[in-house]
């Protein structure tokens, strides 16, 4: 099962994503299931690093405290036990601030492997 990022754009989005994959589980003996990042993370992604290569300190912090923001509400919507949640807050800072090291070490360098899109 696959599932792009508009369906994993809100935490109602996801908690439907879990209900149809628990759903499928009960009838396969293994299911794989692939999840996109949510709409429109990968754009936020490509444009804090432009943005650190441009030196523009201020605007990719707020991208990516933006995209902090969105994962925390989204995990607090999904109205998991206090010890899940909390473990999951913990996961999604750990990455967020793995791009914001990425974004710092892109600032210092002054440039960005250009986006062959």
């Amino acid at each position: 099962m696959k599932f792009g990022g508009t369906s994993v754009g809100s935490a109602d989005s996801f908690a439907q994503v879990a209900k149809i994959v628990l759903e499928q589980a009960e009838q396969w003996n293994c299911l794989m299931v692939f999840v996109s990042v949510m709409s429109g993370v990968t754009d936020a992604l490509i444009k804090s690093a432009q943005l650190a290569s441009q030196q523009d300190d201020q605007d990719y912090h707020a991208v990516v405290a933006d995209l902090r923001s969105r994962h925390h509400l989204v995990v607090d919507k999904l109205m998991l036990p206090d010890d899940k949640h909390a473990q999951l807050l913990t996961d999604v800072d750990k990455i967020i601030d793995k791009l914001a090291a990425f974004c710092y070490g892109i600032h210092i360098l002054g440039e960005v492997t250009p986006n062959p899109r």
